[in-house]
């Protein structure tokens, strides 16, 4: 009688084991995955934020650069009295 017990213990306790480790594989792929898809977004987000990205984005909206600076005369403000 104890030795079946203790074989139906063993017999549950590497199913209970199996079936862990299916879930760990499980949740180590989904980890990979989502660490490459979190690498291609970040990567997305450095190319779009660039300089030249901005640039190409705010001509399109009709910003334009100015090579000719403009500085304002001391007109008396407040703050300059």
């Amino acid at each position: 009688m104890v030795f079946l017990t203790a074989a139906i213990i063993e017999i549950w306790t590497v199913n209970r084991l199996s079936t862990y480790g299916q879930k760990i594989s499980n949740i180590e792929q989904s980890k990979t995955e989502l660490t490459l898809e979190n690498q291609i977004l970040q990567d997305e987000i450095a190319q779009k934020s660039s300089l030249s990205e901005v640039e190409k984005y705010a001509t399109t909206l009709g910003f334009d650069s100015d090579p000719k600076i403009q500085y304002l005369q001391n007109q008396g403000l407040a703050l300059n009295q």
